[in-house]
């Protein structure tokens, strides 16, 4: 809803007239406050109502509202990779704001679907009393040696990583 111009005076007149704005999302709660209490002062007409969960049951609920054919979401915020399901089934609406315009070109899609809000950075760390530094990975495709098989460690819910390191 953050725009200028009349199309934007028109959504917000829009979801003024609805009175309610749900949003879902995985930010921590302190996060989701500072987003809700900036909302609800920006647009006070609109009642903010805030939904946080993990990604996969934040996915399975979308999924059950919509098998319910009554979605109640308004705004989602996710990782990519629930991102592009969501897009893929159709769930997603292009927003194209005056604000994303600013982004880097792999920060956002082309369409308007998503623009990344937040970056989460993943480091390998090596046990230096068990691998001399010479000899430690330097790329991920050191970590496909023959060597590592059997010596790598890593939690087992970070399919998304994984499958992003794939693409």
């Amino acid at each position: 809803m953050i725009g200028f111009g009349a199309e934007a005076q028109d959504l917000r007149g829009k979801a003024e007239a609805e009175g309610k704005m749900v949003f879902y999302a995985t930010f921590n709660a302190n996060d989701s406050k500072t987003i809700i209490d900036g909302f609800r002062q920006a647009y006070p007409k609109i009642d903010a109502v805030f939904y946080r969960a993990t990604d996969a049951q934040l996915m399975e609920r979308m999924l059950t509202e919509a098998r319910a054919g009554k979605s109640l979401w308004d705004v989602v915020t996710t990782t990519s990779f629930y991102g592009h399901t969501l897009k893929k089934r159709g769930f997603l609406a292009a927003y194209d704001s005056a604000e994303r315009k600013s982004y880097r070109e792999g920060y956002k899609d082309n369409q308007g679907f998503w623009t990344s809000t937040y970056t989460n950075y993943a480091a390998f760390g090596y046990n230096s009393q068990q691998v001399p530094k010479p000899n430690a990975p330097k790329s991920y495709t050191d970590l496909l040696k023959p060597e590592w098989k059997g010596h790598l460690g890593m939690d087992g819910r970070a399919y998304e990583w994984f499958g992003t390191m794939l693409k």
